[in-house]
C-alpha cells in the first residue's frame, strides 16, 4: 500500500516541476583515436594500439621520480593485473566509508549513505537536495539527481508532503566533475603501469573488510616522489581492493569494502525518470 502511495504522490507532483537552474560549463579535453588520455589532461599516441603510450613503451627509467614516466613491460604484475581486470571485469561495486560505488565501464554512480543538500536552490525557493550522483568519465560530466525512491530509502519512508525529492522530480544538476569523479580500484593500476614494483609479495594474503577476509595476490608497492603505495590486488579481477599509503609523516588506508564484481546492471548505471 505504501509503494501505491508513492507512485501516485509522485505523479501528482511530476506535473508541478520547475525549471533547473542552468550551471557553468566545465572545460575537458577529448582525445580521439589513435590518442588515448594517458593522464589527466594528457593525449598520448597509442599506434598499436595496446593501451600503452608510445613515447614510454620502449624506454625504462632505473629510478620512480615522478608521476609520469616509461612503462612497465608488458609482462609486469600490473600489466597481468590490467589484463585480468579487461577480461574478467564487466561492471564492480563498492563501499567506501559509507558511500556506496557503482561502476560500469566508463560510468558510476555514487550513492550516499545520506541527502546531500547543495548550495543552489530551484526558482529562487527550492532547495536542491540529491540522493544520487551520476558521472560518465568519457565525457567528464557529473549530475545529481534527487530521487524519491533512494529519499524513502535513506530515510526509511516516504512522506509526500514532507519530501524535498518530490517537488525536484526528475530534475539534473550539473555538479563539478574534478570534485566528485573518485578515486576507483582501476585508477591506480593506471597509475602505477609505468614501472614495476619495488616490492612485489607473490604469495596469498588477506585483507578485512565490512564483509569478513579477503584474499589478495600479489601485493604491490611502489616509490613515487619518496612516497610509498602498496597495492592489495584481489586475486579474480586484479583490482586492488585496499591500497596502504605514506605520504611523507601521513600514512591512511584505502579501503574498498564489500568489493563485488559483475554484478552491476547496466540499468542501474543511468537515472530511472519518473516521467517518460
Amino acid at each position: 500500500m505504501r509503494n501505491v502511495l508513492l507512485v501516485l504522490a509522485i505523479i501528482f507532483l511530476i506535473g508541478c516541476q520547475p525549471a533547473v537552474v542552468q550551471q557553468k560549463n566545465v572545460t575537458v579535453t577529448e582525445c580521439k583515436q589513435p590518442y588515448y588520455e594517458y593522464s589527466p589532461g594528457d593525449c598520448c599516441l597509442d599506434a598499436e594500439p595496446n593501451q600503452l603510450c608510445d613515447r614510454y613503451e620502449n624506454r625504462t627509467l632505473p629510478q620512480i621520480n615522478k608521476t609520469i614516466g616509461p612503462q612497465a613491460p608488458k609482462n609486469s604484475h600490473i600489466s597481468d593485473a590490467m589484463i585480468k581486470f579487461r577480461q574478467k571485469v564487466t561492471g564492480y561495486s563498492y563501499q567506501e566509508g559509507e558511500t556506496k560505488y557503482l561502476v560500469r565501464g566508463n560510468l558510476v554512480r555514487i550513492k550516499p549513505k545520506f541527502i546531500k543538500k547543495l548550495e543552489m536552490r530551484v526558482n529562487k525557493t527550492i532547495p536542491v537536495t540529491i540522493t544520487d550522483i551520476f558521472i560518465d568519465r568519457s565525457e567528464k560530466k557529473a549530475v545529481g539527481y534527487c530521487d524519491p525512491r533512494r529519499e524513502g530509502e535513506i530515510l526509511g519512508e516516504f512522506d509526500p508532503d514532507r519530501s524535498n525529492c518530490a517537488r525536484i522530480i526528475d530534475l539534473e544538476f550539473v555538479l563539478p566533475y574534478a570534485d566528485y569523479n573518485p578515486i576507483l580500484p582501476e585508477d591506480w593500476l593506471t597509475r602505477f603501469s609505468y614501472a614495476s614494483p619495488t616490492v612485489a609479495q607473490a604469495n596469498d594474503q588477506y585483507v578485512k573488510d565490512l564483509t569478513g577476509w579477503k584474499a589478495v595476490n600479489p601485493v604491490l608497492t611502489f616509490v613515487e616522489n619518496g612516497d610509498e603505495y602498496t597495492l592489495h590486488l584481489e586475486m579474480t579481477t586484479g583490482l586492488p581492493i585496499k591500497v596502504n599509503v605514506k605520504e611523507g609523516d601521513r600514512a591512511r588506508v584505502i579501503s574498498y569494502s564489500d568489493f563485488t564484481h559483475n554484478m552491476v546492471k547496466q540499468e542501474e548505471m543511468v537515472y530511472q525518470k519518473f516521467a517518460k
